[in-house]
């Protein structure tokens, strides 16, 4: 009787999550879509270069939260162990570019020097889960930016091997902060 009182408070909580996150998901989704759009809309009609420039960051970063958000709002694949890698076309250099481009105000407010490199034998075109590799990119420039205090951060995507229509692509941040303790490597993943 006890295990079957647990099971059933076990499902009604989880009944009570997934409802609550249906109901977050309109409410987050909604105005996020409208800052988007709107900054789209915006930019269309814009002609200054600077305005233009600062309504696709805005465009850029609505669309990289509203990732995050249907990632987070899609807990039921995650508890259940289902999360499916999605796989699209991409450009490997547009992506360092538009993560150089969220995270360069930050980066120009420190002084510090963005840098940027695509090793020659990278594909112009690859397919991958390019709003997770993304998702980490910015987590880690964002990290590099916050703990360096002077020189430099570094965004690079290198090809390791290629084979045919197959190639492996490394990408890395690089930066002259302080680093991370040995100890505490092992924490990390």
């Amino acid at each position: 009787r006890d295990l079957r009182q647990a099971r059933d408070a076990a499902e009604a909580a989880s009944r009570g999550k997934a409802e609550f996150l249906a109901n977050m998901s309109h409410e987050i989704r909604t105005p996020l879509n409208a800052i988007t759009g709107m900054s789209h809309l915006a930019g269309r009609l814009n002609r200054d270069p600077k305005i233009a420039h600062y309504l696709r960051q805005i465009q850029t970063s609505g669309d990289h939260l509203l990732g995050i958000v249907n990632e987070v709002l899609d807990f039921s694949k995650i508890e259940s162990g289902k999360v499916a890698l999605e796989p699209v076309k991409f450009s490997p250099e547009r992506l360092l570019i538009e993560i150089c481009n969220l995270i360069g105000p930050r980066a120009n407010a420190k002084r510090l020097e963005l840098l940027l490199a695509v090793a020659a034998n990278v594909p112009a075109v690859a397919m991958g889960d390019a709003k997770r590799i993304s998702q980490v990119l910015i987590n880690f420039a964002g990290n590099a930016v916050k703990f360096t205090e002077a020189g430099q951060v570094e965004l690079r995507v290198g090809c390791d091997h290629r084979e045919g229509c197959k190639a492996q692509l490394t990408f890395e941040v690089e930066d002259t902060g302080p680093g991370i303790q040995t100890e505490q490597i092992a924490q990390l993943f």
